[in-house]
């Protein structure tokens, strides 16, 4: 330890000292100084204020104000001197007790440093010689305070070291020379295990490692090779489900399709595709594959999580009821249900189940079932969206939007067909030609959208009283055709009577407070052997006006060829 640093001649020990009690003492002296100024302060404050709010006696009230004022800023000015000088004598007092403490603070640093820096230097003196050995040294003792007694202690520790020292020496002395033989025995020792439990550790790492590596190679050569033969099946059997899908000609073909692609992609499963009957409102199995222990029943698609809220439910085997109320299982099983659904329109569902072989399915096996079926699902409302839009398409084109009958493009391919099909087995075909009376003035009366209700009605009530091999048309604005294939000459009246007895009695349309009838003229014509051709239409069409000149509301019927 330096000593030098803590000499009074240095100051340094002194001032640190110094501004120990120069702080401590000086501080309150501040505080009161401040709290003194303040004092000052506020009592100029109030002096000035009693001085503003004094009445003063005015004998001249012309000039009362200005004498006021004046009055004002000299007592003011009075007292300001007053306190000034109050103020000035505080200053002194406390300069004068400041220094005093300042120099007071300085003889008790000085006093102190030296009293200190005595005792430690003597101390350093005997750490010193006991450092470097020496344990004889002591410390001399001048007083009788802490430092005294601190210094006994010392010399009674230095006494008891260089006892205990000159023990030590001794022991260590015959210590040494067992200790260098059986050191130099135990570091050959140590240095032989060392060399062999770390040749012995580099082996069992490598071991280790390689046998990890190959045992990891082994493992991912595995999972690709079944990751890549599943793949490979699976587009083979998807590219097969693709091509049959878009062969089909309706949609429970598509459903049948799709559930022998989903028996081939999940052989190891049991499953069904469930079709939505939306005049029901459920869910109808249409398809199923390896029930073992699992069966599908219809359920309202309120009761199909899957379907409800158009996601894929999954469950594990630890649930004891399923989610999904079409599946009834003999005993827990986890399950995977994906909806299949098209702009908002539901489709249908694929439930797969797991068999009792197979009750445990890895979270591997559920996302390749889960990218497998998304695929299947995709496949399945690409083909139901192609299915639709080409039954729609063929509806729209042959089908008329007001009345929902035949168009007149379709009544003339099917009219070809007819003769043709009459001729080849010599039967009869024949043609109803009508059209509503007097359609014109109900429409400029009664308006174009009751007009529209009475075609909608007549188009109705010809699709519910025809026959089914009937073919109905509309032929133009209020004319409708009917082509009667296999019809006799005798019945075709009795047909066309039917129809006009039927339409007056049935066809009636409410506008406003009134309800409106209709009648028909009806021009027949039934025709067969080598006289029928497409003639028959203008025949019948003859006829019908025939009909209207006649008084409407009547048949008229063509028996040329009758016989």
């Amino acid at each position: 330890m330096d000593f030098k640093k803590y000499h009074p001649q240095n100051l340094s020990f002194v001032l640190k000292i110094f501004f120990g009690f120069f702080i401590l003492g000086i501080f309150p002296l501040f505080v009161h100084f401040i709290y003194t100024m303040n004092n000052f302060s506020y009592v100029r404050k109030q002096v000035i204020r009693e001085i503003v709010s004094t009445d003063y006696e005015i004998r001249s009230p012309d000039k009362a104000e200005e004498i006021k004022k004046q009055e004002i800023e000299e007592k003011i000015d009075l007292a300001d001197k007053i306190i000034d000088e109050q103020i000035l004598r505080f200053k002194y007092y406390f300069f004068y007790l400041f220094f005093s403490c300042m120099a007071a603070f300085l003889y008790l640093s000085i006093k102190i440093s030296k009293r200190i820096v005595g005792f430690s230097r003597e101390l350093e003196n005997v750490i010193e010689h006991a450092k470097n050995g020496d344990y004889s040294a002591r410390v001399k003792i001048d007083f009788k305070d802490e430092f005294g007694r601190l210094g006994n202690a010392f010399n009674e520790m230095a006494a008891a070291l260089s006892l205990s020292h000159e023990k030590e020496v001794e022991y260590l002395r015959k210590e040494k020379k067992i200790n260098s033989v059986l050191k130099k025995t135990v570091k050959k020792r140590i240095e032989a295990e060392k060399s062999l439990i770390e040749n012995k550790r580099e082996l069992e790492s490598i071991v280790k490692e390689r046998t990890a590596a190959l045992t990891k190679a082994n493992q991912s050569l595995v999972t690709t090779i079944r990751e890549l033969n599943y793949k490979r099946r699976a587009s083979s059997i998807l590219s097969r489900m693709s091509d049959s899908l878009y062969s089909c000609v309706d949609i429970q073909g598509t459903f049948k399709v799709v559930g022998e692609a989903c028996s081939d992609l999940f052989p190891e499963f049991s499953g069904a595709v469930l079709a939505y009957d939306d005049t029901k409102g459920y869910l109808k199995p249409v398809y199923q594959w390896n029930s073992k222990g699992v069966l599908h029943g219809a359920t309202p698609v309120k009761k199909c999580p899957a379907m409800l809220y158009r996601s894929k439910v999954k469950n594990s085997s630890s649930m004891e009821d399923p989610l999904c109320s079409h599946i009834k299982m003999y005993e827990p099983r986890a399950f995977f249900c994906a909806p299949v659904f098209n702009l908002g329109e539901n489709i249908g569902v694929i439930s797969i189940n797991a068999t009792r072989e197979n009750s445990e399915i890895n979270e591997r096996k559920w996302q390749e079932m889960e990218i497998t079926l998304s695929a299947v699902t995709d496949y399945f409302k690409a083909a139901f969206i192609n299915l639709s839009l080409k039954n729609r398409l063929t509806k729209e084109s042959v089908q008329d939007k007001l009345t929902g009958l035949y168009n007149r493009r379709f009544m003339e391919s099917s009219l070809q067909k007819e003769i043709s099909r009459a001729k080849r087995n010599d039967a009869f075909l024949g043609v109803l030609m009508f059209d509503v009376d007097y359609f014109k003035k109900f429409n400029d009366k009664y308006g174009h959208e009751s007009g529209d209700k009475v075609l909608r009605e007549i188009g109705r009530w010809l699709l519910a009283n025809l026959r089914k091999e009937d073919i109905t048309c509309r032929y133009g604005g209020e004319e409708f055709l009917v082509i009667l294939p296999g019809i006799s000459p005798e019945n075709i009246k009795l047909r066309a009577e039917s129809i006009r007895r039927g339409m007056e009695e049935d066809i009636k349309i409410k506008h406003g407070k009134k309800v409106l009838g209709v009648t028909v003229s009806i021009g027949a014509c039934c025709l067969k052997g080598e006289s029928l051709n497409e003639e028959i239409v203008s025949i019948a069409d003859s006829f019908l006006y025939k009909a209207k000149n006649s008084g409407r509301n009547r048949v008229e019927i063509c028996e040329k060829g009758a016989f």
